[in-house]
Parts: structure tokens; sequence; C-alpha cells
């Protein structure tokens, strides 16, 4: 990990974030919204924060260190030098030394923190709602949250944008900039310094009912966002025009819209506006990804119905290769199932099959032209390792592992030809493989190897001392791999 400059909007690259294993389900809807017209909540002044003493301390372990943390389900910890910063399921910012877990400070900013953080220049930036009453339903365009922003070494307050209903925000395609959207309906870019708007873009349709914002990216200078509707006059028939979601990049400069997509068309159409769409039809974005320049990948789903009253939708998925700039589509794959894919140095791998019953297959692209550069085709106890649909994906390097509840297999991602593989009889393997320092680990509920460990270069186990704790999600981070659990978070160094 590198200390990140100061303002720099590449602070959620992969050399900063680190993404708790906690998206096995790809799509995320908010809750429903409805576009009221351009308007915009300006910066606030902040409360002052409720600082405590550095509490809770961390305590030795077999293995590292553990501190009686709970984090929270949506957290992606981030960690700059010796600083770790996250946030609890209560709402409250901790900044943790990366090294030892002691709290260098924590924070209340004035609503309970669910929603990122983001690392720009001397500020942490998280964000957050009010928890609804016991038995109240959230409603729509009422319950104000807000963005803050605190200070890095202090946790000091240091300015909030407020926000309605259901947001997200991440960094943004400016220098020291951070993108908002919310119930509101409108798309913002704040200086992340002042937290100033320095532009907005409502999704301004008379005839469009917006149902939630699902993804937000940013590849370059363009913002690329996936929202679910459907047209005004279509909502009391849910059935033939249901919710869809439609796929639209906007210039990160001013805001204005470049081109929009029907992601239930049948093949990858550009469309005026969003609205419209075949009878019956829907999509969703599963996946998506802005790492190899230019390009925008995503794995969309669509709902078709069949006409066969016992099934009456099909489902089917496609990974789409698309140009940023133009919104073409350069290549695709269609697939009945497909796993969550994985990209690396411009190439893109991803597990198929075409029904729970038949042999998962690993394949091999070019992620800018769509050229196969091999397809593995498992056989023996390799074939019973990938489960269709479940198998997950990961990459180090020049090795590619396949992990399931059954096994875990290395291959060469140059070739598509395996390294080795494990066989796991007790079914117990859990969670993606990670992989650190020449070392990949997965999660066994099974025995009493709760991590297990293997060298990627031949398979061979490793022994590992790992914390017995439930729901566990395996973190690696430069010389450290960070452990959550339903009571504790875990810090154990890392070999050489």
């Amino acid at each position: 990990m590198t200390e990140d400059g100061a303002g720099d909007r590449r602070s959620l690259s992969r050399r900063e974030i680190i993404v708790s294993g906690l998206t096995v389900g790809l799509g995320a809807a908010g809750l429903a919204w409805y576009v009221a017209g351009m308007r915009s909540s300006p910066p606030e002044s902040s409360p002052k924060s409720e600082f405590r003493l550095p509490v809770p301390t961390p305590t030795p372990t077999s293995a590292g260190w553990q501190v009686p943390i709970v984090v929270g389900p949506l957290c992606t910890m981030v960690r700059s030098g010796d600083h770790l910063y996250l946030y609890d399921a209560r709402g409250t910012v901790h900044a943790l030394d990366a090294g030892t877990g002691a709290t260098r400070w924590r924070a209340e900013p004035g609503v309970p923190v669910g929603i990122g953080v983001l690392l720009s220049g001397d500020l942490v930036v998280v964000g957050g709602t009010p928890y609804p009453a016991d038995g109240a339903i959230p409603t729509p365009n009422l319950t104000k949250g807000a963005v803050v922003a605190l200070d890095r070494r202090t946790g000091e307050p240091v300015w909030r944008h407020g926000t309605v209903g259901a947001f997200r925000f991440i960094g943004g395609p400016l220098p020291g900039s951070v993108l908002v959207h919310d119930d509101d309906g409108v798309l913002r870019l704040l200086d992340a310094a002042t937290g100033e708007v320095l532009w907005r873009r409502a999704l301004s349709s008379d005839a469009f009912h917006l149902s939630s914002v699902d993804r937000l990216a940013v590849s370059g200078s363009v913002v690329l966002e996936t929202f679910g509707g459907t047209l005004r006059a279509d909502m009391d028939d849910p059935v033939t025009h249901p919710n869809t979601e439609w796929f639209r990049a906007v210039d990160g400069v001013d805001g204005t819209v470049r081109w929009t997509a029907d992601v239930a068309a049948a093949k990858w159409t550009l469309v005026p506006h969003a609205g419209g769409g075949r009878p019956g039809t829907a999509g969703n974005i599963d996946w998506l990804s802005t790492e190899v320049a230019g390009f925008v990948h995503v794995v969309r789903a669509i709902l078709s119905p069949t006409g066969d009253p016992d099934a009456a939708l099909s489902r089917t998925s496609e990974l789409v290769g698309v140009e940023v700039g133009s919104g073409r589509s350069t290549w695709a794959f269609p697939a009945g199932l497909m796993s969550q894919p994985v990209v690396e140095a411009d190439a893109i791998y991803v597990a198929s099959a075409e029904t729970p019953d038949d042999a998962v297959r690993i394949h091999g692209w070019d992620a800018r032209t769509g050229r196969e550069m091999w397809t593995f085709r498992p056989d023996g106890d390799d074939a019973k390792i990938l489960i269709p649909g479940a198998t997950v994906l990961a990459v180090d390097g020049d090795v590619l592992c396949a992990g399931s509840q059954d096994g875990i297999l290395a291959l060469d991602v140059r070739t598509g030809r395996k390294n080795w593989s494990v066989r796991h009889g007790a079914h117990g393997l859990r969670g993606a493989p990670v992989m650190s320092r020449g070392v990949v680990y997965m999660v066994d509920d099974s025995g009493p190897a709760d991590i297990r460990a293997w060298r990627l270069s031949d398979g061979r186990e490793r022994p590992f001392d790992g914390p017995h704790a439930g729901d566990r999600t395996l973190v690696p981070v430069g010389d450290m791999l960070y452990v959550t659990s339903a009571a504790a978070l875990y810090g154990i160094p890392l070999g050489a």
C-alpha cells in the first residue's frame, strides 16, 4: 500500500481500498425515490463530534491481535500508511494503527455512518442516514442523512453535506472531488476540501419514474451510473412494464449526459433517454468494472417472458465490453450462469455454465477486444470443485484461483493450464479465495482449521493460526491479513 497524494481522486484505487468480502450479491437496490426536480443541499455546518477515550483496546492473540470492533456490514476498510480507517456496526468511525490495532481516534459525526470510507487529501469522507424508529418504514424524500468530511489526523468534522433518503457517494472524476446521488434524483459533484457543489445534474424527465440509483463509477473524466425505473404511464402495469435498469454516462467536468443504454435490450442498445423498453422484460447490472482504461465492463442479467405458464421468466447473463467514450459495445459473451469476473492487466476472467447441471468452464479474454485467450475445461475431481453459479475467482500476478465450498484450484493466467488443485470433501470452504505474498487463503467452517492456507506456487498447505470466530471475512492488505467477524476485528501479520 502506498501513501495517497493530497486531493488525489485515485484514493479509491486498488492499491488503497480494501474491499471487505461482503459483495456476494452484486446488485444493491436503493429505496424507492422520485425525481422532484433539480435542487441540492448546500454544505451545512457540522455538529461537534462526540469524542471518547481511545477505546476499544486491542489484546494479543496467538497469531496477532484482536480488537472488539464489529465492522459495519457494508464497510470498505481503507488503509493509508500506518492508519486503518473503518466504521463499525453502530455507525462510529475509527482510525486504528494498522499494525497494532490501537485506536488513534474515533468519532460519531452526527449520523450513524453506514456508507463508504473515502480518503481525499487530509480528509476522511463518510456518509449515513438516521436509523428509523422501531417498526417505522423509511419514507423516500423525507429521511435526512449526510455526507461528512473528517480530519484524517484527529477525526474532527470539517464539513457536512445534507442528503435525502437513500444515497450513494464515491470519489469523483476531478481531483479532490466527491460524487453524491440521493433520493432527490440529482447527481452532484462536490469539492472534497469544502463540500461546495461544483455541478449538479437531474434526471429531468416528467415522463419517467425513478425507483433507485444502483451503481456509481468513474472512468477517467466520465461518470457512470445505473438506475432503475419505468415510464410514469406504465406504473400501473408492473407485469407488462416492470421496473428495469438503465445505464448512462455523464461528463465529469460539467455533468452533461453523453449516452444512455437500455440494460434489458436484446442486444446492447443506446437510446435517447430512459423509458420504454421491451414489454415484460427487465434487466439489471450485476457487476461493473472500470479497471481497463477507456472501457467499462458489465455483467447484465436479463429477465424475459417465456410464454410458458410453468416458467414465466427466463434469465440470461451477458458479459459486455463497452467503450466509455461512445457507449458502443465492442464484444459480448452470453451465458446462463456466470461468476463475478476478475480483471488483471487488461485481461478478464470468468467462470460460466449454461445450466446448474452443466460443467463449469473458466475463460480468459483480452478485455479490450474480447479475443478469447484460453478456456479451461475441468475433468475428474476438478469438475467437482467448480460449482455452477457458486464458483468464485481471484487473481494475483500470474495465478488465477477458483474456489467453492468443495475445493480450490489454481491456473496459469497466461495459458489457462492447471497448476494444482485441492478437493475438500466436507463442503466447508466459504467465501472468495484471497491471495497475498505467495499464499492463498480461504475460510473453512468444517473443522478445527478455521482458515486454510496454500502456497500459490505448488498448492502445498501451510499451517495457519487464525481466529476461531463466526461470520469471518478475510481482508489482506500489505503485510497484514485482517479478519472481520461477528464479535471482533483481528489483525494477523503475514510473513515475508
